[in-house]
């Protein structure tokens, strides 16, 4: 049985990867009273101090049970023999789907996660990620901001969320060979990515 914090959950689930290809990184991994998830663009981790020591396990959290999560009312996600419940701090059932473990192992996450926290630079990012960061921000707290700090434009970012030390981003900025530019600027596209 694994026990974790529903808000936190919804944060790191929205992480997960949704391509099939790579079902290794489609839930949500916990250890030890963390909450892992990536989708090898942006990775969230959470921490949750009242989750049991000793849980581990790779578990899929689909997109209904993610908006289950983020409810005001939800407290605590517990998954036990292939099923996941959301519950609120009563005990009520909110929520219920199936999340069978996924059999496969999980990145080394951590080698992921800088080092140091750099400084601000001039990175950009895609929508996708950027779309990530923002809901993680919105289910925190809708006026928290947030914040993204790196060693330089290319190198993983840090992201941290104002008033928040149990939930952390890590966010891979785009390259300016994988920008994509309308034909009638690439003149401008060859000159900003020399």
């Amino acid at each position: 049985m694994i026990r974790f914090n529903s808000q936190k959950l919804a944060c790191v689930a929205q992480a997960a990867s949704s391509e099939e290809a790579r079902y290794y990184l489609c839930g949500v991994r916990f250890e030890d009273g963390l909450a892992i998830a990536t989708n090898g663009h942006v990775l969230t981790v959470a921490k949750d101090d009242d989750a049991p020591k000793g849980q581990t396990g790779l578990l899929p959290v689909s997109p209904k049970a993610i908006t289950a999560l983020k409810k005001k009312a939800a407290d605590r996600a517990v998954f036990d023999a292939g099923v996941l419940t959301v519950c609120d701090i009563s005990g009520q059932v909110l929520y219920i789907e199936p999340s069978v473990e996924i059999d496969a192992t999980f990145p080394d996450w951590r080698r992921v996660v800088p080092g140091e926290i750099g400084g601000a630079t001039d990175a950009a990012f895609a929508y996708g990620v950027l779309k990530i960061l923002c809901d993680t921000r919105k289910i925190l707290g809708a006026e928290l901001g947030l914040r993204l700090t790196g060693s330089d434009q290319y190198a993983p970012h840090t992201v941290t969320y104002d008033g928040v030390d149990d939930v952390v981003s890590v966010a891979m900025p785009i390259r300016a060979s994988d920008a994509i530019y309308p034909d009638w600027l690439s003149a401008r596209a060859e000159k900003v990515a020399a």
